[in-house]
């Protein structure tokens, strides 16, 4: 997302600068999507989501393996991985990519789309509804952006939330067919995907669509609130550092710049790996219902799967897979987030800076002639 260091008043649709009081410093500003470019935001969406997907999906098959096959929950990441190489080749790391990546291009899409939809409206009024109470004017897009930013950390997590719950359960839609198709060819299973096309049909690619939701939710609302914020305190940290070495950063004329890369992942992985880590049961959940018979799937509720995943593997059962999972999620949410950034910020951000330009090269052109007459 993009961030401002100006002393002059933004243009149209810029983000801009905030004066942290806890810092005494200008801090960087995420920027909300203007209506009119969310479905850039969306097309920037599925980019990131078929990019992440396709570098991290042998991460993926065997977190997906050592969780369905019983056999191997009490083996290490690394035996699962030389096993299904030893076994069947690298090629077995790869399995399910091809649905995988065209539905995460997919569900990404829809996901983020739905997410800066639902955000930028409910800053819309959010602001709208400060203005009227302040001035009884209306305000513009240019302020949204710290507006966001000005909030407390309560309604800007609050924000974010219900955003990421609202994209989560629309893109969940394709999601969840996605991933029981994925991880049944992961896992060798793909006589059983014909199965349910035979006998259950559309139901059957919907197997642990509850357990999806009751782990994608909590995780997506960890996870967004923690990248956002974790992103603007990184912002706000490294101002105040270059402050300190180098002087202010304050620039006489007004510049856009992006938030810098290493930023972006370390919010990311570390938004990703602790959001992750907490909703792992979930996660063994969804698995165990995507990869189970339909005989076994009928017959368990959320509650009894989990009950019998107690008493037979223990809390660790819960668990399985944790450590594996924690690094993907760091290392997907790390990738992810800043692929989607930078994307955004050429679709979105980048197109538009193009168009002032553009527009502002016309002006000065008629001008000149104007004058030149």
């Amino acid at each position: 997302m993009s961030v401002v260091f100006t002393s002059t008043r933004p243009s149209k649709g810029a983000a801009a600068p905030v004066i942290d009081s806890s810092l005494g410093l200008r801090a960087p500003v995420p920027t909300v999507v203007p209506f009119r470019k969310l479905p850039r935001a969306a097309l920037a969406g599925g980019l990131a989501g078929a990019i992440v997907n396709s570098v991290l999906h042998p991460i993926d098959t065997i977190k997906s393996v050592r969780q369905a096959d019983t056999w191997r929950r009490s083996q290490s990441t690394w035996s699962v991985f030389w096993q299904l190489v030893r076994e069947s080749g690298p090629g077995a790391l790869y399995r399910g990519v091809v649905p995988a990546v065209l539905g995460a291009a997919t569900s990404s899409a829809v996901y983020f789309g739905t997410y800066e939809s639902v955000r930028a409206l409910l800053v819309w009024y959010e602001q709208q509804r400060h203005c009227r109470a302040k001035t009884g004017s209306q305000a513009t897009h240019s302020a949204r952006d710290a507006h966001l930013v000005a909030r407390s950390l309560s309604k800007r997590g609050l924000i974010h939330m219900i955003a990421a719950a609202s994209g989560n359960v629309v893109s969940s839609f394709i999601f969840v067919p996605k991933e029981v198709i994925k991880q049944r060819l992961q896992t060798g299973r793909e006589s059983t995907v014909r199965e349910v096309f035979a006998h259950q049909h559309l139901r059957g690619l919907y197997w642990g669509y509850r357990a999806t939701l009751l782990r994608n939710v909590p995780n997506a609302m960890l996870n967004f609130v923690l990248y956002e914020e974790l992103k603007l305190r990184i912002g706000q940290l490294r101002t105040a550092v270059q402050q300190c070495m180098g002087g202010s950063r304050t620039q006489t004329t007004q510049t856009t710049e992006a938030f810098p890369t290493l930023d972006l992942l370390m919010a990311g992985s570390l938004a990703g790996a602790l959001s992750s880590t907490l909703t792992t049961p979930f996660d063994v959940l969804k698995t165990r219902f995507g990869t189970a018979s339909s005989s076994a799937v009928a017959s368990r509720s959320l509650m009894s799967l989990a009950a019998e995943i107690l008493r037979q593997e223990g809390l660790g059962g819960l668990f399985r897979g944790v450590g594996t999972r924690a690094v993907w999620a760091g290392m997907f949410s790390a990738i992810g987030f800043t692929t989607y950034e930078r994307c955004k910020d050429l679709l979105v951000s980048h197109a538009s800076s193009s168009k002032r330009n553009a527009h502002l090269q016309l002006s000065t052109g008629r001008r000149r002639r104007q004058r030149q007459q």
